[in-house]
């Protein structure tokens, strides 16, 4: 009988909620707003950030999760990478640069010494051409050049990714 009661009464709490929500009209959009194949949308600045009410937000979550599943094992979360292995991505001159030279990279991969910030690193970067789709690219070189650690590039476009010759 209990236990009865506790169902009732839960349903009678979640039908309320529902329809509180519902009354209060639809959700306002978050401070992150999606670009789709890294396009700025007229909210974003020209690193593709999102300011509103003091916050700072990626503006690329199709990015972020890109980098999160198949970046950050080697690369690190905040992009820092490791010392002497894996060069970060946070502060680095070739992620800012030219926008072709890390399209290059991530569709290519990269063999052999790069030196980022004064360090030497000395592995290899698989390609990620034909494992990542044209807009994942994008979207991911839009990602690190615009919010890891203190980088504020500019957006890549699927197009840009889609044209690059080596």
């Amino acid at each position: 009988m209990i236990a009865l009661i506790v169902i009732v009464g839960l349903s009678i709490f979640g039908q309320a909620s529902i329809i509180q929500r519902q009354a209060a009209g639809p959700p306002s959009p978050p401070e992150a707003v999606v670009l789709g194949g890294g396009e700025p949308a007229s909210a974003a600045t020209a690193s593709g950030r999102v300011r509103g009410a003091g916050v700072v937000a990626p503006a690329n979550a199709n990015g972020a999760k890109v980098y999160s599943a198949n970046c950050s094992s080697c690369h690190g979360a905040q992009g820092q990478g490791t010392p002497g292995v894996v060069p970060p991505l946070a502060k680095n001159s070739v992620v800012t640069g030219d926008p072709n030279e890390v399209i290059g990279v991530v569709l290519h991969g990269l063999r052999g010494a790069i030196v980022i910030g004064g360090r030497t690193y000395n592995g290899m970067m698989p390609p990620w051409k034909g494992t990542l789709s044209t807009e994942e690219i994008a979207e991911v070189v839009t990602y690190i050049r615009g919010s890891l650690g203190e980088n504020h590039a500019s957006a890549v476009t699927t197009a840009q990714v889609a044209s690059y010759k080596p």
